[in-house]
């Protein structure tokens, strides 16, 4: 029997709770498990939610999803073809724009090149990128991703228990630290005993023009505590 969801976010809220205790140069710390978003930015439940006052960036908000066993399927990455189909068009495009230069810089007046040299060259583009990127991490997505971006924050953070972990292959596993380092999701890993540890740490959401803060349904009561 694996851990239950509920302790994966107490451990994990906890540590985070810790970490960013020195952030906050010792100004007061909200810390809820269970925060909502407004009802016009969906009304998503974060599994926890810490803000502070940052000494230089006003309201620092942190957010965290947390996966048991019971919900493997969803931190259980896989590849995005939308993506791959997109970045394929992308460079088919490049293709065609640099081969119809060069049938212009040469002047060909013959309609083959003018017309067949950039439509083979669109194909040749397309399908070099998708034969060379296809297994990139770029191309690598995962449910629990797509939820986590449902909860805005400075930092996001996944929490996962060891046993959910230990189901999902090597490669499965591989894939899913780098794909939220890519993404700049950080990792806490909460093991049997309820130890929770950093194995990714996240990268700063950059939003210069305001606070995440106003996404939360307790704003006004958040602002108030802190």
């Amino acid at each position: 029997m694996g851990l239950s969801e509920l302790k994966v976010q107490k451990a994990a809220q906890k540590l985070l709770e810790r970490r960013y205790e020195v952030r906050s140069l010792g100004k007061r710390i909200f810390s809820q498990l269970e925060a909502r978003t407004k009802a016009k930015y969906g009304g998503k439940r974060a599994d926890g939610l810490l803000v502070f006052k940052h000494i230089l960036w006003g309201e620092f908000v942190v957010s965290m999803e947390a996966k048991s066993y019971k919900t493997l399927a969803a931190i259980r990455p896989y590849k995005d073809h939308g993506s791959v189909i997109l970045g394929s068009l992308r460079w088919g495009l490049y293709a065609v724009i640099g081969s119809g230069s060069a049938v212009a810089f040469f002047r060909q007046q013959e309609l083959y090149l003018k017309l067949g040299f950039p439509m083979m060259m669109f194909f040749i583009g397309a399908l070099v990128y998708a034969l060379l990127t296809h297994n990139r991490i770029c191309h690598q997505i995962s449910n629990v991703i797509e939820q986590i971006r449902q909860y805005p924050g400075d930092h996001q953070w996944l929490a996962v228990s060891r046993d959910s972990l230990d189901k999902l292959s090597k490669r499965k596993r591989h894939l899913l630290k780098w794909t939220c380092k890519y993404q700049g999701i950080g990792i806490i890993v909460v093991n049997n005993r309820e130890k929770a540890k950093v194995w990714i740490k996240p990268k700063r959401n950059w939003n210069w023009f305001r606070s995440y803060l106003p996404y939360y349904s307790r704003e006004k009561m958040i602002r108030a505590g802190i």
